[in-house]
C-alpha cells in the first residue's frame, strides 16, 4: 500500500535547502527546539538529500537546523534566515519511500 508523499510533492508543501554544496528536501515543516549543541532555541526539520540511493526502498534522514536570527519576531517567518541552515545531520534515522514512516 502506497501512502507516501512522492518526493516532488514534499518539496512542493515543505520546501528545500542547500548546505555545503548538496540539496535537501524538506519532509515535514520546521518546529521549535531547545535542543541544539548549546541548549538554545532553534527550528529544525527532518529532510532527505537529492542523490541518496534508496537502500531496499529506504533513504537517510538529516536533520536541519536553521538558527533564530530574530527572536523578538512574532512571525516565524522571519525568526529565521530560512535559506540557510545552519546544520545538517544524519541522527541514523531512515524514511521508507513507500509508506512514508521514519525508523
Amino acid at each position: 500500500m502506497k501512502n507516501a508523499m512522492s518526493i516532488n510533492d514534499m518539496e512542493k508543501k515543505f520546501g528545500s535547502v542547500e548546505f555545503e554544496g548538496a540539496k535537501y528536501i524538506l519532509i515535514q515543516d520546521a518546529y521549535l527546539s531547545n535542543r541544539d549543541a548549546y541548549g538554545d532555541a532553534a527550528y529544525f526539520a527532518n529532510a532527505i538529500k537529492v542523490g541518496d540511493t534508496p537502500d531496499n526502498g529506504y533513504v537517510p534522514v538529516y536533520t536541519v537546523e536553521w538558527e533564530i536570527i530574530n527572536p523578538e519576531t512574532e512571525d516565524e517567518a522571519n525568526a529565521c534566515d530560512w535559506d540557510t541552515p545552519a546544520d545538517v545531520r544524519d541522527d541514523g534515522a531512515t524514511l521508507d519511500l513507500e509508506d512514508g514512516h521514519i525508523f
